[in-house]
Order: structure tokens, then sequence, then C-alpha cells
């Protein structure tokens, strides 16, 4: 526990994010290879998809290249490997058209 503690003199950041990420990719392996589960990830720049992103914020823009795309991922979303069918929508920040 002291490497989550940011008061600990143990406390390493690089290493705490290592284990967070490591521990991601090891549910991630888990859901896809137990339950057919497969985890996305929009980019920024990616269409926005309105069924597969749910938009958890807006930024307007005037630049007509960045309209109705993702800005930024603040969480995955989750579907099933076999059909395709949403478990979750990915959390979103979406470019909007002033």
């Amino acid at each position: 526990r002291d490497h989550f503690n940011p008061e600990s003199p143990d406390f390493d950041a690089v290493k705490v994010k290592r284990l967070l990420e490591n521990n991601l990719l090891s549910i991630s392996d888990m859901l896809e290879d137990q339950y057919s589960v497969e985890c996305f990830t929009p980019a920024p720049g990616d269409a926005y998809q309105p069924k597969e992103h749910k938009a958890m914020r807006i930024i307007e823009t005037d630049d007509e290249n960045l309209a109705s795309t993702v800005a930024e991922c603040l969480g995955s979303g989750f579907r099933y490997a076999d059909d395709g069918k949403l478990l979750r929508q990915a959390r979103v920040v979406v470019y909007k058209k002033k």
C-alpha cells in the first residue's frame, strides 16, 4: 500500500502507473479470453459515433475538420467480440461546431 500513498517515502508514481496499466491489461485479457468481450478506445480525431460513444463534455470549435470528432477518450467502451453488441459506450470529449 505504501506505493499508493503519495506521502510515503516509498511512493513512486512511475511504478504505480505501471502497476495499474498491467492490472488493466490483465483484466482486459481475461474479459476477452473468458467472456469474448473486447475493449475499444476511440482515438482523438475519430468520428464521433453516438451509438458507441457517450459525450461527457463538448468543446466548441470553428474548425470544420474537428467538428463531430473525438477530442479525448475519458474511458474505454466494451462490446461482445462475436456479434459486436455494445455493453458500454466509450466516454469521450467531442468537438462541436459553433
